[in-house]
């Protein structure tokens, strides 16, 4: 009895162990079908395609092969489940952010629907950096700086972020997102600026522009750049910072850190991000949170101009298919 108990016990186990690896392999599958933008169905090909190959190169493993679902529906749920997953991983991770950054970009598709990304750049305590797309809605007709705004403060709201923490935006340099007084960035200048914690912020704007046309408009273009350039340097450089240029909560950190030869040495033979992460955090503190500040900073709008690109490819296939 015994023998017959244990042989059963095996059997529940091999069985159980085949179904979590099936289950696992259709969430790879339907995770690469996602971020290729594939149509669901394509999972059912996929299917095929990898018995036809098991059947040549290992029979055996065809029929466990088999309990691998991957028909369309089934693919759905999967993908909806790890958008879950990732979501909840992104509320995590924006519950930890020290300093956190937004790019912002508002393109037009080609049936004249303006969608708005916002890409979020956290930086926590532990300077864990993170980069992801935090909200993308479309919209139709003009869309003013206050509508784009609202998409914003649903996002931080939504997100588990808060205004106090939001170190900088980037934009595409449109009038609705950089103007002076009804562009995005000036109506979230005037919202941070009614919170309770003193706040930096830093429209900075990298547009991609001609040559000709940035040349002309470098000054305006790199003003608000300007006005972060000597924190920038300090960021960048410590050990050649003049010390009467800096806060007053900076000033004895600083001249700790340039008096000493070891942390200097860090300094040459480490990455940026790794030398601050090395600095005691007792005798840094203040150091760190303005490190971590400007580690936070979007550089450019890269990501939402490849979200939007990667947008129109699948709209075209899609367009070319229903023709």
């Amino acid at each position: 009895m015994k023998r017959g108990l244990k042989s059963q016990q095996s059997s529940f186990t091999k069985l159980k162990t085949e179904q979590e690896a099936a289950t696992r392999a259709s969430f790879r599958v339907a995770l690469e079908i996602a971020k290729r933008g594939k149509p669901f169905t394509d999972g059912e090909m996929i299917k095929e395609c990898i018995i036809a190959v098991a059947e040549e190169m290992c029979p055996e493993k065809v029929n466990l092969l088999k309990t691998v679902s991957m028909s369309a529906n089934t693919v759905a749920r999967r993908v909806e489940n790890i958008a879950e997953n990732i979501s909840s991983q992104l509320l995590d991770k924006n519950g930890h952010v020290e300093w956190f950054s937004l790019a912002l970009d508002e393109p037009t598709d080609v049936s004249d629907t303006a969608e708005v990304l916002i890409y979020i750049r956290g930086v926590d305590k532990s300077y864990e950096v993170h980069e992801e797309l935090l909200d993308m809605y479309s919209t139709h007709g003009t869309t003013t700086g206050r509508d784009i705004f609202k998409g914003v403060e649903m996002a931080i709201n939504q997100k588990n972020l808060r205004w106090k923490n939001l170190k900088c935006i980037t934009t595409d340099g449109g009038k609705n997102m950089s103007g002076k007084d009804k562009g995005v960035v000036a109506i979230v200048s005037k919202a941070v600026e009614n919170d309770a914690t003193p706040l930096r912020l830093f429209p900075i704007d990298f547009a991609i522009e001609t040559l000709s046309a940035l040349k002309i408009n470098f000054d305006t273009r790199f003003s608000d750049f300007d006005a972060i350039a000597n924190q920038i340097k300090i960021f960048q450089n410590p050990f050649d910072t003049d010390i009467e240029i800096l806060a007053p909560e900076l000033q004895m950190e600083m001249i700790d850190l340039q008096c000493s030869d070891i942390i200097k040495n860090k300094y040459q033979n480490s990455s940026l991000l790794e030398f601050y992460k090395s600095l005691p955090l007792t005798q840094f503190d203040n150091l760190h949170k303005f490190a971590r500040g400007l580690f936070s900073v979007f550089g450019t709008t890269y990501l939402c101009e490849k979200t939007f690109l990667k947008n129109e490819v699948h709209k075209k296939c899609l367009q070319i298919k229903i023709n």
